[in-house]
């Protein structure tokens, strides 16, 4: 179960579509997905994907992390659009930037 407050009873599910250790992680899933009694398994999944690449940026090495949903577009027009307006209530709340690529450095 979800233990962010106000989604306690949501149950989340995915499913692995791709694995290759230090460079690729995919999942499927049924984004904002939160009511109970809604069978979301006839709908669309999307594909969440989280790659990593070695990187040199300035001169220090590090890895950089991409993060790319596909699908969504697929979705339901109604849930697409609450779920849109959901993830930007909660970036503006929690005062997250969000970015597709993010670099973290090795400290090296």
């Amino acid at each position: 179960h979800i233990t962010y407050p106000g989604y306690e009873h949501v149950r989340w599910s995915a499913m692995v579509r791709d694995m290759q250790p230090e460079r690729l992680f995919s999942l499927a899933w049924h984004p904002y997905a939160i009511d109970p009694a809604v069978d979301y398994s006839k709908e669309p999944m999307t594909l969440v994907a989280f790659t990593l690449e070695d990187s040199v940026e300035d001169g220090k090495a590090g890895i950089l992390l991409t993060i790319v949903e596909s699908g969504f577009d697929a979705l339901p027009a109604a849930r697409r659009a609450e779920a849109s307006s959901e993830a930007m209530v909660a970036a503006a709340s929690s005062k997250e930037t969000s970015s597709s690529a993010i670099g973290l450095s090795t400290g090296s």
